[in-house]
């Protein structure tokens, strides 16, 4: 396991029998690295410096964010030097890895570009998101650059096709029957999402209570 992280919290996911570990490197600004733990020999492996496939970095400034489905592990992450959230899939090489081997081929996506109502948009932040999976959907919510939490969603994602991104959505909650209001934050949130509804985890905008949510 890394002994030292930069300044920006891990991310984490469980992907065939290793939960994976996304981390900024101690001695840079913006190398994200990546590490597993194997759950049957209780052992961490620390595979360095994150690389696609033609060995260029993944780099960000902020916390990246991690999901899986049952065929690829799936990140996003904010653009060095920039705002705009750009994705990676991570795909195997088989149907389980061997050993310590590392059996997992990143391919940088570009920029997230989401089809909504005004047409096609790129999501952006300066603070962070989070990513989670469930029933054939990967939802994405993200502190934008207004503060406001906004959410869009990857469909279509299977063995062979890593699915398309729909959707820009500010955030709105209604509060004991009042008019919906939209959610702001100046931290990154968190999400977790179950078969039958989800639950948003918050700080407020300019309050340092923890707020919810649930649809």
């Amino acid at each position: 396991m890394p002994n030292k992280v930069g300044d920006a919290a891990p991310s984490v996911c469980f992907f065939q029998g290793r939960i994976y570990l996304a981390y900024r490197q101690a001695s840079t600004d913006n190398n994200l690295c990546w590490a597993y733990y194997d759950v049957e020999t209780k052992t961490w492996k620390d595979f360095g410096q994150l690389k696609d496939s033609s060995s260029n970095k993944f780099e960000s400034s902020i916390t990246p964010a991690l999901a899986t489905d049952a065929y690829h592990i799936y990140m996003t992450y904010q653009q060095k030097g920039g705002t705009n959230i750009r994705w990676a899939v991570g795909t195997p090489s088989d149907a389980a890895p061997q050993g310590t081997t590392n059996n997992i081929t990143w391919t940088d996506k570009g920029k997230i570009m989401t089809s909504a109502k005004g047409g096609t948009t790129n999501p952006d932040t300066n603070i962070g998101m989070t990513l989670q999976y469930a029933n054939g959907v990967f939802l994405l919510v993200y502190t934008s650059t207004n503060n406001n939490l906004t959410q869009c969603a990857l469909n279509g994602t299977d063995a062979t096709d890593t699915g398309s991104w729909i959707g820009s959505n500010t955030v709105k909650v209604g509060v004991n029957g009042s008019n919906t209001s939209a959610v702001q934050s100046s931290r990154a949130p968190g999400l977790a999402i179950t078969s039958s509804g989800g639950f948003l985890m918050y700080r407020g905008n300019t309050h340092d209570e923890i707020y919810w949510a649930y649809y």
